[in-house]
């Protein structure tokens, strides 16, 4: 009885063995998915310059406009969150280094942040004008074929992309599974299942958007000027497992 027992083991183990000898290597699949989603939130950007006879006055004036225009929109928007970072201490012309020419300045670009709402924004927008700040007429330059140039003052992001990227993987899984099947069937083999999904985010709209010498980053991965629509981008690398056809049962 211990002898046929033994046999049995052992004629397991070989076909184990042989089974996982034949065993082909997952076959990779990649393709690029788009979609356009709603932006989440408005980011209105416009910069506070302070003047005066010494730079200590200017980084006096200027924080005194940077206060009251906050105030002025915190009293209109109290859900409205502003950030401010000082772009320039020195002279009011940027880069110029001649001191026959040097007029004390201190910037601060402030960034305001409300959710998406165009109406808002631009009332946002018109507060800092009327108090006689700059708007920050950024541009970006996209050279991706699907996405457009955007530029102003103005931006609309999104926040969280999660159930965007999950719907766009759903939407991608029947084409990821079709093709793998046409090159599967090039090697007389047949698939499986899927083993893996990476996604990774074709990042068209990251670089840092600029205004004359200046240069700043959205605190988003993708956005665009249009306060109805953001063209998301992603890339898929699927792995599935084949097995030749005539081993299938």
């Amino acid at each position: 009885m211990k002898r046929i027992i033994g046999l049995i083991a052992a004629a397991a183990i070989m076909w184990s063995v042989g089974a996982e000898e034949k065993r082909l290597p997952p076959l990779s699949v990649e393709t690029e998915i788009a979609a356009t989603v709603r932006p989440t939130h408005a980011y209105i950007l416009f910069l506070a310059g302070g003047q005066g006879l010494t730079v200590s006055d200017a980084l006096r004036d200027c924080n005194q406009k940077t206060a009251a225009v906050s105030e002025a929109i915190r009293r209109q928007f109290p859900d409205a969150a502003i950030e401010t970072e000082i772009v320039n201490t020195g002279n009011r012309d940027f880069g110029n280094s001649d001191r026959d020419s040097f007029a004390p300045d201190v910037t601060r670009l402030i960034q305001v942040t409300i959710p998406a709402d165009a109406r808002r924004a631009a009332q946002i927008l018109d507060i800092a004008l009327r108090m006689g700040l700059t708007p920050f007429l950024a541009s970006l330059n996209s050279f991706a074929s699907d996405q457009l140039s955007c530029s102003g003052a103005i931006f609309y992001g999104i926040r969280n992309l999660d159930a965007d990227v999950g719907r766009l993987c759903e939407t991608a899984y029947p084409k990821l599974w079709k093709r793998a099947e046409k090159l599967a069937k090039l090697q007389s083999c047949k698939v499986v299942k899927l083993q893996e999904l990476d996604r990774y985010f074709i990042h068209r709209s990251r670089n840092p958007i600029k205004f004359q010498s200046i240069a700043h980053t959205l605190p988003v991965d993708f956005y665009s000027g249009d306060p109805e629509k953001i063209r998301i981008s992603l890339s898929l690398d699927a792995k599935f497992e084949v097995m030749p056809i005539q081993e299938l049962p």
